[in-house]
């Protein structure tokens, strides 16, 4: 638990080369296939822009959780990597792991990266109707973000006006 709050700390800071030593000693103390280290490391690498290793990561993970594909999803969203993102979440689907709503900003977010419309509007959607999660601020902002970025000004203002909660300074 400590190494794992040590990486993740390293991760918050965007430290790529303390996090590569602190894997380093995970390595030599044979803890590289705990499932918590493992995600905490798949986010570090992602925080600090390093999806290659992320990536590596991520393979090794014998059976991936929600976190697991959380942390992959969004470092992919948050690197620009839209569409592998979205890949990333068909998989998880496939493997039958259960989104939540961190799953989602990801997914609404990697769409917003690539501009896609009509599938942001799916996934949307979805959350309620496929996964019982109900939407909150965060995800309208990703929504309305979206629909600035894509010039449905209008939209995004029926949206803003139709929330059923307060919106925040994002949205």
């Amino acid at each position: 638990h400590t190494l794992s709050s040590v990486l993740s700390s390293s991760a918050s800071l965007a430290i790529l080369n303390q996090g590569q030593q602190l894997h380093a000693h995970v390595v030599k103390m044979d803890m590289e296939y705990d499932l918590s280290i493992q995600n905490t490391l798949v986010s570090m690498y992602s925080k600090c822009g390093s999806l290659g290793d992320a990536c590596r990561v991520f393979k090794s993970i014998s059976d991936p959780n929600v976190v697991s594909f959380n942390s992959m999803l969004t470092g992919y969203s948050q690197n620009g990597y839209g569409n592998e993102a979205l890949l990333l979440f068909r998989k998880m689907e496939e493997k039958c792991v259960s989104p939540n709503e961190i799953t989602f900003l990801g997914v609404l977010s990697a769409c917003t990266h690539v501009g896609l419309v009509e599938e942001v509007w799916h996934h949307f959607r979805s959350m309620k109707c496929s996964y019982n999660i109900e939407p909150g601020p965060d995800h309208y902002a990703c929504m309305v973000d979206l629909l600035g970025r894509a010039g449905l000004l209008n939209d995004a203002f029926k949206l803003i006006y139709s929330m059923p909660v307060e919106p925040h300074c994002g949205v």
